[in-house]
């Protein structure tokens, strides 16, 4: 074993390949091939999209595991711990699973550079080729098509959304953006698209491979009728799946939908009793996260945790705080040097009272407070402050009952007023 120490595999790693992503499949395939370990479940769900992926597996993972599935679960980016990435049957992997994993991996590898990414996918594959699972439930990081869960064949593909993000690898054209998506299709098996308008770049590539696809408002969908709603889709031989007075979930409902127009392609059994239960427990750290909080004064107000880094993601938030009483709100930001600011910050500009801005420190993909507040300070009231908890901790301070806080940003972001609330 070259460590005994999960921090010092994971410090060796980032420094192991000249960049820190390099999209292509060709490196991770060899190294999977010399793992000789095959299909880590009898089920596989990818997962693509620019936002609602995280929500997305969290459904996945929830109905199934509250059906007494044996479920496997790998999500990127981590929010606080390395661990979170990896999921067995609800328990993160242990410092000495990964430990093992990529003991085994380094040596398959031989003189194959990996990136960061590649060793935690990889670890999280032979980590579910250790268990018995009924299912997997695979996050892709970035794009699909030559993202390395790639490396494996769905049974179900999900496309949640499809927004402009990660310009720099993917571009700024949706149609080319949803086609880098649409590289997680596999002939002959099945796929959901979550977009109501269709990227013809993806009903195209599943006309191709003749994928069996199935878009939402086309042949899923939904109706909310109060504090219920009914989902009507189409099960895997084509007949009527029909599950009616459902509660509302804690995460967005349109992820809900998607979820379980993928589920209704599956062999798996769904109970109403059980999926109900699950829609109303299954939420994810970070988003939409909503925390009562007391300000100095003992008053009673609330937080809003989101890692929304986009504008497609801001726009989700915006709606998402329509379906709520209104409230004065103050929003605190940090985000990375590579994302758009003001698109992030103009769908809720008319919602926040006053932003109160900082940076990561110690990030180099953090943009400074400095270049934060340029892009800011004609289009809406700011406060900088050096870091997010000096942040956070001034919007409490300044405070009334009732008030609303909403801190986004980044995964950083979020993680560093997990860390000042001490959550």
């Amino acid at each position: 074993m070259r460590f005994n120490c999960l921090q010092d595999w994971l410090h060796w790693q980032e420094s192991l390949h000249s960049q820190e992503i390099d999209l292509g499949l060709e490196r991770i395939q060899m190294v999977w091939q010399r793992l000789a370990l095959g299909k880590p479940a009898p089920w596989v769900f990818t997962v693509a999209g620019t936002n609602g992926k995280g929500s997305t597996v969290a459904l996945l993972n929830g109905i199934l595991q509250h059906h007494g599935y044996k479920v496997g679960v790998y999500t990127s980016p981590h929010l606080r711990r390395y661990n979170e990435r990896v999921v067995i049957n609800q328990q993160p992997a242990s410092d000495q699973d990964f430990c093992r994993a990529f003991t085994a991996i380094d040596q398959a590898r031989g003189d194959i550079p990996l990136t960061y990414f590649e060793f935690g996918t990889l670890a999280a594959l032979w980590l579910f080729a250790q268990q018995p699972l009924d299912a997997v439930v695979l996050e892709v990081g970035l794009g699909g098509r030559l993202d390395a869960v790639n490396i494996i064949d769905a049974d179900v593909a999900i496309i949640t959304s499809i927004g402009v993000d990660h310009e720099a690898w993917l571009g700024s054209d949706p149609e080319g953006i949803a086609a880098e998506k649409a590289g997680i299709l596999r002939a002959e098996q099945w796929a959901v698209c979550g977009e109501v308008h269709h990227p013809q770049s993806i009903v195209a590539k599943a006309k191709d491979l003749g994928t069996h696809l199935f878009c939402r408002e086309q042949e899923y969908g939904a109706v909310k009728q109060g504090e219920e709603w009914t989902f009507t889709g189409l099960g895997s031989t084509g007949l009527p799946v029909i599950w009616s007075s459902l509660p509302l979930p804690k995460l967005a409902m349109v992820n809900a939908v998607n979820t379980l127009q993928a589920l209704a392609l599956s062999p798996f059994t769904l109970e109403y009793d059980l999926l109900c239960a699950a829609l109303k427990a299954t939420t994810v750290a970070g988003r939409f996260q909503r925390i009562p909080w007391r300000n100095p004064q003992g008053e009673m107000i609330e937080l809003i945790l989101d890692v929304a880094h986009n504008p497609h993601a801001a726009e989700n938030i915006s709606r998402q705080l329509q379906q709520l009483p209104p409230a004065k709100m103050q929003a605190v930001l940090a985000i990375m040097m590579d994302k758009d600011s003001l698109g992030v910050v103009k769908p809720l500009a008319a919602m926040v009272d006053t932003w109160w801005i900082s940076t990561i420190p110690g990030l180099s993909r953090a943009k400074p407070c400095s270049v934060l507040a340029d892009e800011m300070q004609a289009h809406c009231r700011i406060e900088q402050k050096t870091t997010v908890a000096d942040a956070l901790m001034s919007a409490i301070e300044t405070s009334a009952a009732g008030d609303r806080i909403l801190v986004m940003g980044s995964f950083y972001t979020v993680a560093a007023a997990m860390d000042a609330l001490a959550l």
